[in-house]
């Protein structure tokens, strides 16, 4: 049926032969980077979404939470708060002893212009002791 003939000197051997793989990866033609990146995405899926996702949870938090909760957890600035004091009272309800200080009020008025005058005519000077007067610490 297979057209074996023994008159014809037809004859069946069995022999174990391996293959030559060299050959078979010689003639195979190179496989390109798009399609090394699908077989690798496909390969590695399962894995790869749940790493995507994190990756991205922890960008989110460095670039937008963080620097967010940085904003809100910082302290507030110190506000120098005023004394509370009692109204001053009226010159009229005050002692005698106490009106005597009209000149006081003259003399001070005279600094607060001989001050502004100052500004004035120095104010890079001015700013300077001003602001080592901020910074300074106190006793």
């Amino acid at each position: 049926m297979i057209g074996f003939d023994e008159k014809r000197g037809d004859t069946i051997s069995i022999q174990n032969l391996s293959f030559d793989e060299d050959d078979a990866v010689l003639d195979m033609p190179p496989v390109s980077w798009p399609t090394q990146i699908e077989k690798t995405v496909t390969q590695y899926s399962p894995v790869l979404r749940p790493v995507s996702l994190l990756m991205l949870f922890v960008l989110a938090y460095m670039f937008l939470i963080r620097p967010v909760q940085r904003v809100a957890m910082a302290p507030a600035p110190a506000v120098a708060a005023e004394p509370l004091l009692p109204p001053a009272p009226h010159v009229d309800s005050l002692p005698l002893a106490t009106k005597e200080f009209p000149e006081s009020s003259v003399r001070t008025s005279k600094l607060k212009e001989q001050a502004a005058e100052l500004i004035r005519q120095k104010p890079t000077e001015t700013a300077r002791a001003v602001h080592a007067w901020l910074h300074e610490e106190p006793s």
